[in-house]
């Protein structure tokens, strides 16, 4: 590598060398430094030297440089810049475009890429979610504009658990972290995960660079993050897409009585690990995070311990659940004798053909009449 002086003395010519005086000091013998006078260069050749060095040994006043100390070239450090690919859901319920304008804008300020991608069903957003994280090939999707901003190297989700669960899917086969701007009515993994803070810092918590591992379900083909429920949890939810949600437990005691009159107990066996169970439960939430329908209903949950949470009452009154309902707003609820907790890797349930069940927010028909759901064996890792 050569260098040019701003300033020489005579004729200049090429001379690569070491100055002995600031090899002594510098520790940079060896390294070609600079462009010299035809004066200088007869010096580094002999390794004496140079002129700036010898004359400031003659007079240390005059405050000369070593050509090699002035001409070290200073170490610049290279700016990693990273992709963020936003999969947005405008169907969510709190949907919110200033958000995501938000989100944008301070990606650009940290001077790093994104791409914000609009899917228009939770099929295309699946698949887009997998294009974007490199397990499936499209040229659609990668085109020319997006190329030149570099592997995607994070998927944001824009929406509710079920847009947050669809990118997760996508993220955990790419091994890519996921962030969250949670826009959905419940928002019950950015709950758990972030807290009551889980809106306001949403933004903050993309641009760190903490990230935390967090425990995922499987049941059948389908993953799950926050909870998969049976019961009274599915017609709560459903009733709370029409309805005002619940501020106060009042409000929650209130809904689980008159989802209690829809629902038709059946028994189930239920196998925990080695334990096994022969109930009839009005609700069973088999859980990995603390919030399910927007209540902390898992006061005992640990993301990253590889263990679920099985919930489930035996045989109680409306009035009993709806006395649960209350106390668990309120984060009070210790369980014991009425409604019981156990904790587990492995979950067997049946029969369960026909059943509907609740899945990070979505319903879903169940065609089968064994499920085994199985924890931890499968992680995802959050920004924040």
């Amino acid at each position: 590598m050569n260098y040019s002086l701003p300033f020489s003395f005579g004729r200049p010519s090429l001379a690569v060398g070491t100055c002995e005086t600031a090899a002594n000091t510098s520790g940079s013998h060896g390294k070609p430094w600079a462009t010299l006078s035809s004066r200088d260069s007869d010096a580094v050749r002999r390794n004496k030297p140079c002129f700036a060095c010898n004359l400031n040994k003659l007079f240390p006043e005059s405050g000369l440089l070593c050509y090699i100390r002035l001409m070290k070239p200073k170490s610049k450090r290279a700016v990693k810049r990273s992709h963020f690919c936003l999969l947005t859901n405008k169907s969510a319920a709190s949907y919110d475009p200033s958000l995501i304008e938000k989100c944008t804008q301070a990606i650009k300020r940290r001077g790093h890429n994104y791409t914000v991608v609009e899917p228009n069903s939770g099929i295309e957003l699946a698949r887009l979610a997998e294009i974007a994280a490199g397990i499936r090939k499209s040229h659609k999707f990668y085109t020319p504009a997006v190329s030149r901003r570099g592997k995607v190297t994070a998927l944001i989700a824009c929406g509710g658990d079920g847009t947050v669960n669809l990118v997760a899917r996508a993220a955990e086969k790419a091994k890519l972290p996921v962030g969250i701007l949670p826009m959905g009515a419940d928002n019950n993994i950015a709950r758990s995960l972030f807290g009551e803070s889980f809106r306001e810092k949403a933004v903050a918590r993309i641009l760190s660079t903490k990230t935390r591992q967090v425990d995922v379900g499987e049941i059948g083909n389908q993953l799950f993050l926050a909870a998969v429920a049976f019961g009274l949890p599915v017609i709560m939810h459903s009733e709370l897409k029409e309805a005002k949600r619940p501020r106060f437990g009042v409000g929650w005691s209130r809904l689980a009585g008159a989802a209690m009159e829809k629902y038709p107990k059946s028994d189930m066996v239920i196998k925990i690990d080695s334990f096994r169970f022969e109930v009839a439960p009005s609700m069973l939430i088999i859980a990995s995070l603390s919030h399910v329908i927007g209540l902390p209903l898992n006061n005992v949950a640990n993301e990253n311990d590889g263990m679920a949470e099985v919930i489930f009452d035996l045989d109680q009154s409306a009035q009993d659940l709806g006395s649960y309902f209350k106390d668990a707003n309120k984060g009070k609820y210790i369980y014991g004798g009425k409604v019981r907790l156990f904790r587990g890797k492995s979950v067997i349930l049946q029969p369960v053909k026909g059943k509907k069940i609740y899945l990070d927010g979505e319903i879903i028909d169940l065609p089968v009449n064994v499920i085994e759901l199985t924890i931890g064996q499968k992680k995802v890792e959050f920004l924040g």
